[in-house]
């Protein structure tokens, strides 16, 4: 690939493992692709994209299969790309990262285009509003003081944000919350009520928001 892109020989090798260094599969470098794991050999994907100083660059799903952590790392990577003034054309699943990542966000729908526009604007015209996630981390002891505390952690969002909606979820270990985006001024005093003492020590849990779904 690096001499494809014209690369001079005397510097493929340095150009090779400069990218392997980026992306994290220096230490993989003498096994064949067919040996890596499906987050490896997107990163491997990402790695020849970006031989040769390319300047537009079209990713399908980059993260898909990696773990969160090594998503970070191929978002960094990107956001750099992004800031050296190349263009990028990538395909997701994961809303949080069009949000990351985009400038502009096409939203695609039955292999129809439904929606085109900035962040703000495909929030704002298309979206439902936060969603925030309260989960117990592990532990059964703490799962059974969590069932109990159900009731309690609804009552203390409702009384923060009356327009709260309480989200069915599949998991009995997480409460799930619709909060609308006309809701954002009053986090500070939600979270604030959560972490007091006569809240439920919010240490206890595991907090998470996701910004936005369509």
């Amino acid at each position: 690939m690096a001499e494809i892109r014209g690369i001079p020989r005397y510097n493929v090798q340095n150009e090779i493992d400069q990218y392997l260094h980026k992306v994290g599969l220096f230490q993989d470098r003498n096994k064949l692709s067919s040996q890596l794991s499906g987050g490896n050999r997107r990163k491997l994907s990402l790695a020849m994209a970006m031989m040769g100083g390319t300047r537009i660059l079209y990713f399908d799903e980059p993260t898909s299969a990696m773990d969160p952590g090594s998503r970070r790392v191929i978002w960094s990577i990107i956001k750099d790309l992004r800031n050296q003034g190349k263009t990028i054309i990538l395909t997701t699943h994961y809303l949080e990262e069009a949000d990351e990542l985009a400038d502009r966000i096409g939203v695609m729908s039955k292999g129809n285009l439904f929606a085109v526009g900035s962040t703000e604007y495909i929030k704002k015209e298309f979206g439902v509003g936060y969603h925030l996630y309260i989960s117990t981390k592990y532990g059964h002891e703490i799962q059974k003081q969590f069932n109990g505390l159900k009731p309690k952690i609804i009552e203390i969002v409702t009384n923060a944000i009356p327009e709260a909606t309480v989200v069915p979820y599949s998991a009995n270990e997480v409460l799930k919350f619709c909060l609308p985006f006309s809701s954002q001024s009053k986090f500070a005093e939600l979270f604030k009520t959560l972490e007091s003492e006569d809240g439920l020590q919010v240490h206890h849990f595991l907090i998470r928001i996701i910004i936005f779904q369509l």
